[in-house]
């Protein structure tokens, strides 16, 4: 039984990496997540957008955390327009039936690797926007995607020599700075075949 948003937020990580066991296994389902130009016979991808990181991700997460008594929701309007709010990337909630009280609460915000609010994100959206209020922890989720098969006019690349490890380093040093109960995880989104190290 979950008790607090803490364990809710442990729950929520653990189905993450089974998460990235679906994507990164032979033929798995990281390979949804590229855009590929069969038109022209070129072997060229890129990256779908976050909306599709997110709506994979959720997806996955809904069936990993099933007969659990957990709620799952995609883009929820947590304030009004025009008062500092916004949508939940990934709005995540279970209630403890023995107490009278709001439900705990985890808020994911998922960006790509080559959103250049990286740097920013965590702590000026996820943090700022959606974690003012008891009972809600977050997840600052990261979708790395590069890769040599990435068609750079498509979509702007990660920085050169921006690696999977760093941007994950980088993250997990801002949510230990933050006053607030956040974690930051990097997915590996790469092409089936291009996850190898």
């Amino acid at each position: 039984m979950i008790t607090d948003e803490t364990q809710l937020l442990d729950v929520v990580m653990e189905a993450l990496d089974r998460v990235q066991e679906a994507l990164s296994v032979p033929n798995g389902m990281a390979i949804l997540l590229w855009n590929r130009s069969a038109a022209t016979g070129s072997s060229a991808m890129w990256p779908t957008g976050e909306d599709d990181f997110s709506d994979l991700v959720m997806g996955l997460l809904k069936i990993h955390l099933n007969g659990r008594r957990i709620i799952l929701n995609r883009e929820v309007q947590v304030d009004r327009p025009g008062v500092q709010g916004g949508r939940t990337d990934i709005h995540i909630q279970a209630a403890d039936p023995s107490q009278d009280a709001e439900p705990f609460t985890v808020v994911i915000e998922a960006k790509g690797c080559w959103n250049r609010s990286l740097p920013t994100a965590l702590a000026e959206q996820l943090v700022t926007r959606y974690l003012r209020r008891p009972r809600i922890a977050g997840i600052f989720l990261v979708g790395s995607f590069d890769c040599d098969q990435w068609r750079s006019d498509q979509r702007p690349r990660c920085s050169p020599g921006h690696t999977q490890q760093q941007i994950e380093h980088k993250q997990q040093e801002l949510a230990a700075q933050q006053d607030a109960v956040v974690r930051a995880r990097v997915l590996d989104c790469r092409p089936p075949g291009a996850q190898t190290d």
